[in-house]
């Protein structure tokens, strides 16, 4: 399934036709151009992700604190429209250093 996925976005920036049963919109094509071409991110790659130290996560959380602050109620909105598919939301700084989150455990949610 990946393999097909990564196949579609390689013609499609390629401009190899697109299958009838499954367009692609401009802007989607335009974005993983610009993913490819600008940014150089490598769809085939996975990196692993960094983990930061307690103290790391507390000084960004502490930067962010004001960010935190005025999101706090619309993270939980938006939990409670996504809770009963197992979502999470999460808050990210301009860097996507997660900051805050919510999860649903259970019918209820934690922070």
């Amino acid at each position: 399934m990946v393999s097909l996925h990564l196949d579609r976005i390689f013609a499609s920036v390629a401009g190899r036709t697109q299958t009838p049963c499954h367009p692609i919109g401009s802007e989607v094509v335009a974005s993983w151009k610009r993913c490819l071409e600008e940014y150089c991110l490598e769809p085939t790659r996975v990196d692993r992700p960094q983990v930061l130290t307690s103290t790391e996560l507390k000084e960004f959380s502490c930067q962010a604190g004001d960010l935190i602050d005025i999101a706090q109620p619309e993270l939980n909105r938006l939990l409670h429209r996504l809770i009963s598919d197992d979502y999470i939301v999460l808050l990210t700084n301009a860097e996507g250093i997660t900051v805050d989150y919510r999860a649903g455990t259970s019918g209820s949610f934690a922070t």
